[in-house]
């Protein structure tokens, strides 16, 4: 019976049996995923009323959205999102590839490790060790009250989700494909730019969207890490504040930043994941 209704969905309705590899996932997203996105909408478009002394008081949703101290706050959440994004590059691709190509397993092993390890370690303890040992050096806490201090706090944090994919990249690459560029003679800068680069695109930008995404929509990294948070406040600190059960007019306002802010770090998310590549493609660029 199973094996004929097998073959019928793959003869008569062309179902291909490595799709219901899928399903697991697709139940869970309906239910942890979509379900609770409908819900935030709904709670983001839907008038809300109060009764006071027999006048009925609407309140207007969307009266949050339309202040200058909100949107300050969402675009210093993209900035320090972005500049954390490219630190965290800037450290993880020459690391991930020395690490990669050394000839040592004890090595790379330990330096893999060395990046690993502090993953098994709650956030917050690592935040509140990094504001300790940051407050001991400085000898003034108020210093550290900075948008600087707040993006080292996110490379700190997030780093290894930008090493792990590059290494997974770099220690499969071939090395004929070096030693053929400094054979048509670039020197090692040039080979890095036009030959490693190219190759490892896709990790990068997978690594620059995680670490963006990560950072710009943190709730703990300002509110543990920074001595005064009402200063330094990401729009994840806006939402926490707001999100309140016992006020269904703050939760109503929370729900409509989650909507602006799912809208904008998606319309991110397409130009820095896939615009570049898209260029790549158009100008020949295979790996991609």
């Amino acid at each position: 019976m199973v094996s004929a209704i097998k073959k019928f969905m793959v003869d008569k309705l062309g179902f291909n049996p490595r799709l219901s590899l899928i399903i697991p996932f697709l139940v869970f997203a309906a239910f942890f995923i979509i379900t609770p996105l409908i819900f935030i909408a709904i709670k983001a478009f839907s008038p809300i009323s109060q009764v006071e002394n027999g006048d009925v008081i609407v309140y207007d949703n969307y009266n949050l959205i339309t202040s200058p101290e909100l949107w300050l706050i969402i675009l210093r959440s993209i900035w320090t999102g972005l500049v954390a994004a490219i630190f965290a590059l800037i450290v993880a691709i020459p690391y991930s590839y020395v690490v990669a190509r050394s000839t040592s397993s004890i090595f790379r092993f330990s330096s893999i490790s060395l990046i690993i390890s502090p993953l098994f370690i709650l956030t917050l303890v690592r935040i509140l060790a990094l504001r300790g040992v940051s407050t001991a050096i400085s000898g003034n806490e108020i210093l550290l009250n900075n948008e600087f201090f707040l993006i080292i706090g996110m490379v700190y944090l997030y780093l290894p989700f930008a090493i792990i994919p590059l290494y997974s990249v770099f220690i499969d690459m071939p090395k004929n494909i070096v030693n053929s560029s400094t054979d048509l003679g670039n020197n090692y800068f040039q080979t890095f730019i036009k030959v490693i680069i190219p190759y490892a695109i896709k990790a990068i930008l997978s690594g620059f969207v995680l670490i963006f995404l990560l950072s710009a929509t943190s709730v703990g990294i300002s509110q543990k890490l920074l001595p005064n948070v009402a200063q330094t406040q990401l729009v994840g600190n806006t939402i926490d504040v707001l999100a309140k059960p016992s006020n269904i007019f703050k939760v109503a306002s929370a729900s409509n930043i989650v909507v602006i802010v799912l809208i904008l770090m998606t319309t991110a998310y397409i130009c820095i994941y896939f615009i570049p590549r898209l260029i790549m493609k158009r100008r020949g660029f295979k790996n991609v």
